[in-house]
């Protein structure tokens, strides 16, 4: 990805071939990385509803991701103000006071969750890692993922208790079908993130909850609209 993007409008003139030669190098440069996240961030907020470049961006992301993991550098990324704008444009759309999706309404559930699941591999940490940075973790996991994830899923799930005390049927309404999937797409990348080590015992214990108890008031409130 980043030797495409090189040669490409996505990343002009900063960017040499000879930088893309070795990415792992590239990575020693932590205003390159930096610099990329930008990019990331701008193409997701205003360019999403490109699909070839969401998917670029979001596979550039990963690697971004990995590397930094891979070389310790986990802190100085979560630092950098370009990491800071990507995070706040997750958080921003998941607000349901801001807007549909806004920024990040050009792209589809699956993309968003996508980012949901890079955001959690880099929040991620090492069971051996110490009790400050463990507790920097959770904070962090609580602000940018549960809090956020649990705002969207309790307005979905009152549209559906709402609607049924009125005999209404809910599944008819193709937006709030169209947020309770992205929803979904959202948790599903919290579940399949990777490498979460001790962050995993959080989302047992206190991300999955909320979401059943949510999902059996909403099977009880469509039930009767499920079958002819």
């Amino acid at each position: 990805s980043l030797c495409r993007w090189a040669n490409s409008y996505l990343l002009p003139g900063r960017i040499s071939g000879a930088a893309t030669v070795n990415i792992c190098n590239a990575f020693n440069d932590v205003k390159l990385v930096d610099f990329m996240i930008q990019k990331i961030s701008v193409y997701l907020s205003k360019w999403g509803s490109q699909t070839a470049v969401a998917f670029e961006a979001l596979k550039l992301l990963e690697i971004i991701v990995r590397i930094v993991t891979t070389k310790g550098l986990t802190s100085e990324m979560m630092s950098m103000s370009s990491w800071n704008s990507l995070v706040q444009a997750h958080v921003t759309a998941c607000d349901p006071t801001k807007g549909q999706w806004l920024p990040l309404d050009g792209l589809n559930g699956e993309e968003h969750g996508r980012l949901v699941s890079v955001l959690c591999k880099a929040l991620g940490t090492d069971r051996t890692a110490n009790s400050e940075k463990r507790l920097q973790a959770e904070h962090a996991f609580v602000s940018i993922i549960k809090n956020p994830l649990e705002s969207r899923l309790r307005v979905c799930t009152k549209a559906a208790v709402d609607a049924a005390s009125k005999r209404a049927n809910i599944i008819e309404d193709g937006k709030w079908v169209m947020n309770t999937l992205r929803v979904i797409e959202l948790y599903r990348g919290i579940i399949g993130s990777e490498c979460l080590g001790h962050l995993s015992e959080m989302i047992r214990s206190i991300t999955l909850p909320p979401l059943n108890e949510s999902f059996i008031q909403i099977a009880r409130c469509v039930a009767p609209y499920s079958y002819g």
